[in-house]
């Protein structure tokens, strides 16, 4: 029997997609799993050599011979996510199991999570982006803490210029009260001197405990709330008509997680995970 080798992008959010959609495909039948990397080097021309090693580890994570996959390094045909969608709309795979550290504890008990990477910002959606800051402000008590996480700039790179993607840490700094803030961004997770998929799972740990987590687009921090926690997902204009076979994949089945057009939905929704 001839063994089938998907490649695949190898944004955190293109692996997570994958995972979810590849057993519609493969239907219990063993797999191979590799990253695309020739589009590795390409979207990371000077450090791709640190970026490939991340990018195995992480899919060794998700990819389990338990569950039929092999993650090999030898390229087969490359899959792109918008077209294993097309083909089939199931619901993201709950992966706090294997994303997640067992031993860490997040700084404190009560909070909710907000992440800075936007992908399709653009400038027309940021009075929606503070009023919603604005309002976690006023409904959620002191005792709330608000832990950034993600990105404090977005770094020059072609992969982020070609999917648009954008920080909004500087709005988070000005409008959430400074005495609830909890800043465990980074400058830059590619130049992460420690571990880098320790440095992730750690976050996800973050996600995974946090009474809920708000997203602005989609992207890989949004593919991580789906997986690993509860997620409101405020949706700016353009991803709506941009990914739309993505945004179905995310939100018409996955448990615990919901997308919202504007601001007042949006907190709405996530006061609905007030413990």
């Amino acid at each position: 029997m001839t063994i089938k080798n998907y490649t695949l992008f190898c944004g955190i959010g293109d692996l997570l997609i994958s995972r979810a959609m590849l057993p519609y495909f493969t239907q219990g039948q063993p797999a191979l799993v590799s990253p695309y990397i020739d589009l590795i080097q390409r979207y990371h021309p000077n450090d791709y050599q640190s970026y490939i090693p991340f990018v195995l580890d992480f899919m060794r994570l998700i990819f389990t011979k338990e569950h039929g996959f092999t993650v090999t390094e030898t390229q087969g045909i490359p899959h792109n996510v918008h077209t294993l969608c097309q083909k089939q709309t199931p619901k993201f795979i709950k992966l706090n199991n294997f994303l997640t550290l067992p031993d860490y504890i997040p700084p404190v008990e009560k909070y909710i999570c907000i992440h800075t990477k936007a992908r399709a910002l653009y400038s027309d959606e940021l009075n929606n982006i503070e009023s919603i800051l604005s309002l976690i402000n006023k409904s959620y008590p002191q005792d709330y803490k608000v832990i950034v996480l993600g990105e404090k700039t977005t770094i020059k790179s072609i992969e982020y210029s070609h999917v648009k993607v954008n920080s909004f840490y500087d709005i988070i700094m000005k409008i959430i009260d400074k005495n609830r803030l909890i800043d465990m961004s980074l400058d830059d997770f590619e130049k992460e001197k420690n571990s880098k998929l320790k440095q992730l799972r750690k976050d996800c740990t973050i996600i995974f405990k946090a009474e809920v987590n708000l997203n602005i687009g989609i992207g890989g921090a949004t593919c991580l709330a789906a997986s690993c926690g509860n997620s409101v997902v405020y949706l700016p204009k353009d991803c709506k008509r941009e990914f739309e076979d993505v945004n179905n994949l995310i939100f018409n089945n996955t448990e615990n997680t919901y997308r919202t057009y504007d601001p007042n939905q949006t907190i709405e929704k996530m006061l609905k995970f007030r413990r």
